[in-house]
Order: C-alpha cells, then structure tokens, then sequence
C-alpha cells in the first residue's frame, strides 16, 4: 500500500509496484469502494496463498509483462479474481 492510498502488486511476470487503484481516489473505470474490495481480496489471496488473475480491456500490450512501476489502467485493467 503506497501513501497516497494506491494499491501496487507485484505479480510474476507482469513488473513490480504496478498501481492496481487507490482507496482514496477512483483511476479508471475502479471506484474507491471497489478499491477497498480488492485491497481485501489481495490481503484474502496472500493470507491463503492462492493465486489472483487479472483482466484488461483495450490493452494493445498482449504480453504478460507489463513492466513496473505502472498504473494499470493505462493498460484497460478493470477486473480481478482469486482463483
């Protein structure tokens, strides 16, 4: 959790400290309200070791790698699950 309220995950293959959303202010299509879902199933995947997918829209980036230090929704991310 950075500062300002951004949620940043590193994720195999896809870079490290990449900007999920934030709790205090909506990126993209991700309210704060929704933020806060996702913070919680984030800490809920790491407690119970499980994996997490991600989806994005409009993303002209087909790899995985997205490299780091970026906000996602630059990349249409909108969407995750535990799996």
């Amino acid at each position: 959790l950075h500062g300002p309220g951004h949620v940043q995950v590193e994720i195999e293959g896809m870079g490290e400290g990449n900007r999920v959303c934030s709790l205090t202010s909506k990126i993209g299509v991700v309210e704060t309200e929704t933020c806060k879902a996702m913070y919680a199933m984030l800490l809920s995947a790491h407690a119970s070791q499980k994996n997490v997918r991600l989806w994005f829209s409009n993303d002209a980036d087909r790899s995985c790698n997205k490299g780091s230090w970026n906000d996602l929704s630059a990349h249409g991310f909108y969407y995750l699950r535990i799996l």
